[in-house]
């Protein structure tokens, strides 16, 4: 075909024949812009040429044959609509090209938003590497509700509360993203239910004492016997208590206590030291020598100068000793204010020796002294150990002299 100007039909588009040393140009006779690209390849595709302002601009419609040439008129003839109303039909486009991956706008949350406020975040981070960077590479918009669903789904039917973890985390980088103009449109999130969820009530019970503490006196690592000995005896967070400095704990002073300067909720917290715990901290004191820390760290960690990070080994150790199943290192803060409670603390004293904040309680605990804290944690922790009757002589398992 000679012309170069003809209707585009599908007769007259399968009669052209490509060059294999350049591009072919045809137009179409009814739509004024509308024009076809024969590729050097063989390949056919539609395009709209017209002018916005003083600017020329060309728009790739699609190809032949996956559009037929009155589909391909008929959006060619939509866009010429918007061209004249005076808005660039290139600029969605763009603006996809330009969206973020996943992976990359969940660094910006994490520096934005995550790490500055969240003291989890590094669980965040965590839970990203380990289960979503298969949609990492996606764009927002491109991720769909279904793929959400699905890997919810998955997820759940081995673990619904790690699957429940990682939509709330999803909603909110979902909610950032919008939030920042980096997406726009439903979050995928919406309408994907959580896994119903059963709160945890797991505590030391009575008879569980005696085969307890004896598994704690015979774990052969001291500092691990020591962490477990002081969770019981503070209530305190796994994390708090391995991170702890000397500096903060003021064992001779009058009210012997430990200030930790930073916590979860995101305030300072100061916790009753009961006589158990000094006495142990003090033993402590005299083995750890010039470290700064508690809890220094141990093996080939020990040279990087930092302290203990974790100690799952031998809480594993102390649970098969003792027949305990189901036991978690977090379940001993639920035990200490579980016996407090038992031992007839009101939940004002108990809240405040675990160190609990919210905007119903707050003057409660500041009308508190510290005196029926440190006894409400000191009858607690006796009552554990009396529950665990009949045990033998054991030095870690002694009650301090009465002063």
């Amino acid at each position: 075909m000679e012309s170069k100007r003809f209707r585009f039909g599908k007769r007259t588009i399968e009669a052209l024949k490509p060059d294999p040393k350049r591009r072919l140009y045809f137009y179409d006779t009814q739509t004024p812009g509308f024009e076809l690209q024969v590729y050097p390849s063989g390949t056919i595709a539609f395009y709209l040429y017209r002018r916005l302002g003083n600017d020329p601009i060309r728009v790739k419609i699609g190809r032949y044959p996956d559009m037929t040439p009155d589909q391909a008129r008929k959006i060619a003839t939509e866009l010429t609509a918007e061209i004249v109303n005076g808005r660039d039909p290139r600029q969605p486009i763009r603006d996809a090209r330009s969206e973020p991956t996943l992976a990359e706008f969940f660094e910006t949350y994490l520096e934005r938003h995550a790490r500055p406020r969240k003291k989890t975040w590094k669980e965040d981070e965590r839970m990203f590497a380990r289960y979503l960077k298969p949609l990492g590479r996606r764009q927002l918009s491109k991720i769909s509700r279904r793929e959400i669903e699905r890997l919810h789904s998955d997820l759940g039917s081995r673990a619904p509360y790690q699957a429940n973890r990682i939509l709330a985390l999803l909603r909110v980088v979902f909610n950032k993203a919008e939030a920042w103009g980096y997406f726009s449109g439903d979050s995928p999130t919406v309408g994907v239910e959580k896994f119903r969820e059963i709160s945890r009530e797991r505590f030391l019970l009575p008879e569980e004492m005696k085969s307890f503490f004896m598994a704690v006196a015979e774990e052969p690592n001291a500092a691990i016997r020591d962490a477990v000995f002081l969770l019981l005896q503070t209530g305190v967070r796994v994390s708090n208590l391995l991170s702890a400095r000397w500096e903060d704990i003021h064992l001779d002073a009058e009210r012997p206590r430990w200030d930790i300067p930073d916590t979860k909720s995101g305030y300072p917290e100061t916790v009753e030291l009961v006589e158990e715990a000094v006495e142990l901290l003090r033993d402590r004191l005299e083995e750890t020598g010039d470290t700064p820390w508690v809890f220094p760290a141990q093996g080939k960690a020990k040279f990087s100068g930092g302290h203990m990070t974790e100690i799952k080994a031998g809480w594993a150790r102390i649970l098969e000793r003792a027949g305990i199943t189901k036991l978690r290192l977090h379940d001993l803060r639920r035990t200490f204010g579980s016996w407090q409670a038992i031992t007839g603390s009101s939940l004002p004293v108990i809240g405040r020796s675990l160190g609990h904040r919210n905007a119903s309680t707050t003057q409660i605990y500041a009308r508190l002294t510290e005196d029926p804290v440190r006894a409400s944690a000191q009858r607690a922790y006796r009552a554990m150990r009396e529950a665990a009757d009949d045990l033998p002589e054991c030095e870690v398992l002694e009650f301090p002299k009465e002063s």
